[in-house]
């Protein structure tokens, strides 16, 4: 049997969700990284420090007393067919043998 107090527990849960994961306005303390630039210096366990810009990131931030509120650990390139950006992909071929 389904108590009312579920039905209303998983609604507040969806409103604070939705709340915390909309965007915050706060001062960054770190410029934007251009992805091409990242990608080109990253090398294999690489660990890269986020500022994350919604509510919840804050929290986060707030709690930890820290500038940045996520990690990454950064395993291996992308692999040659994903490239979101749209910058050059990469090649598995040597420089060499590049056309």
């Amino acid at each position: 049997m389904v108590s009312p107090l579920n039905g209303i527990a998983r609604w507040l849960g969806g409103q604070l969700s939705q709340y915390l994961s909309q965007a915050s306005h706060s001062n960054s303390t770190a410029a934007p990284t251009d992805p091409i630039r990242l990608m080109a210096c990253l090398q294999p366990c690489d660990v890269l420090l986020v500022e994350g810009q919604t509510r919840v990131s804050v929290a986060i931030k707030y709690l930890t007393q820290s500038a940045w509120s996520h990690t990454a650990l950064f395993v291996a390139g992308p692999p040659a067919w994903w490239m979101p950006w749209g910058g050059p992909r990469l090649s598995s071929k040597p420089p060499s043998t590049r056309v």
